[in-house]
């Protein structure tokens, strides 16, 4: 995937596959996740169509992808996205964030922390990228039995001025959960006291956050 080509906004292509990306998020917005996977790929296929909006249709496939329950095939379209020489900013940072929670999530905790690492190597990113980069990190490295790493990575996240309750609780969760296998009882029990004062949280969430206080 290249566009080493000067590009014409208003080509026939371009035009083609900007009518391909609009039917494709029409079928996202009804939750017709095969269907629009369908239309990205032929936009992200159409020769002639400009890097940025190639590199959207590959973005927005992965997504269809992981909500069709396949991070397998999403993780292997950020492969393809981050491969792509003159990649722009925007879209390599996001696909470094999303491919490693991916590898996170496929059990590949070690290459995940690789990509939270370039993530977190720009500081100049929106907070909220920060954070999950952050918080993700942390439960790699947990993974990964580096608890006092996870502890500082749920602690920067924290830091962060992200207001998102849910997401905060789950940072101290964790953090909490992180504590506890470095034979912090105190420290683990604060952190789940935090959470829970966090705001309006799923029940789910919050009966954890209960059962591991005791």
């Amino acid at each position: 995937m290249s566009d080493a080509m000067p590009h014409d906004p208003g080509s026939p292509a371009e035009l083609a596959a900007q009518v391909l990306m609009a039917q494709a998020e029409a079928h996202l917005a009804k939750q017709e996740f095969e269907d629009a996977a369908r239309d990205f790929t032929l936009a992200f296929e159409l020769p002639g169509a400009s890097l940025p909006l190639r590199a959207a249709a590959l973005t927005k496939r992965a997504t269809c992808h992981a909500l069709l329950g396949d991070p397998s095939a999403a993780l292997l379209d950020y492969q393809v996205l981050l491969a792509t020489p003159g990649l722009p900013a925007a879209p390599l940072h996001h696909a470094w964030l999303q491919r490693g929670i991916l590898q996170a999530m496929l059990e590949e905790p070690a290459a995940a922390v690789v990509d939270f690492d370039r993530v977190l190597a720009q500081p100049e990113l929106p907070v909220e990228m920060q954070f999950q980069a952050a918080y993700h990190r942390g439960i790699a490295r947990g993974e990964l039995g580096q608890w006092a790493g996870a502890v500082a990575d749920c602690s920067r996240a924290l830091g962060l001025p992200v207001s998102d309750p849910e997401w905060r609780a789950r940072a101290f969760f964790n953090r909490g959960a992180a504590k506890a296998e470095l034979d912090d009882p105190e420290g683990e029990r604060a952190d789940y006291d935090r959470a829970l004062a966090s705001g309006d949280l799923p029940t789910e969430l919050r009966a954890q956050l209960r059962l591991n206080r005791g």
